[in-house]
């Protein structure tokens, strides 16, 4: 819109006034009198012809626009693709955090079994070291779990400009 403004008559007005001090004459050596002088105009420029420049340039404008719109679409699908991976991957971690206190309440009951076994000795204690690997195992995932939700939340908030407060109202 700016551009097409090239193709009106410019006019332009101006107002000045300086202020001046006469330098003392050689031959009188007088005292310097001030004077002003006022300065106005009107310019008039309209320039009807210049190789459509303007047009070109009106031209390169609108495909910039037009660049600029979809760089910007662009940049929203990427927020939205990395919103939705982030909530699903709080949804499969949190899915994954209801499943393991019951796989590490078994895994703590077939240690104990192993345990019996062993002081009967049925086993090796092998078995309960193994196991015992098992259940920390469980625990790490569920630290690693419980971080990357953190994580994921924070970036969330992050890309949706949310306060830290959004997380214990909402239920997610």
């Amino acid at each position: 819109r700016v551009l097409d403004a090239q193709y009106f008559p410019n006019l332009k007005a101006r107002f000045g006034f300086t202020d001046y001090n006469k330098l003392a004459q050689f031959e009188t050596y007088s005292d310097p009198e001030p004077y002003g002088v006022y300065d106005y105009g009107l310019d008039a420029k309209w320039i009807l012809y210049n190789g459509y420049k303007t047009r070109k340039q009106i031209e390169t404008a609108k495909l910039e626009i037009i660049r600029a719109e979809k760089a910007l679409h662009l940049k929203e699908q990427v927020v939205l693709r990395n919103l939705t991976g982030r909530y699903f991957e709080i949804l499969n971690a949190n899915l994954e955090l209801r499943v393991l206190p019951i796989i590490e309440e078994y895994r703590k009951k077939r240690k104990e079994i192993y345990e019996k076994q062993a002081a009967a000795g049925l086993v090796n204690k092998m078995f309960t070291s193994i196991v015992t690997k098992e259940i920390e195992a469980v625990q790490i995932k569920r630290m690693h779990l419980e971080a990357s939700v953190d994580i994921a939340k924070s970036e969330i908030a992050f890309l949706l400009n949310l306060d830290e407060e959004f997380w214990t109202k909402s239920n997610i």
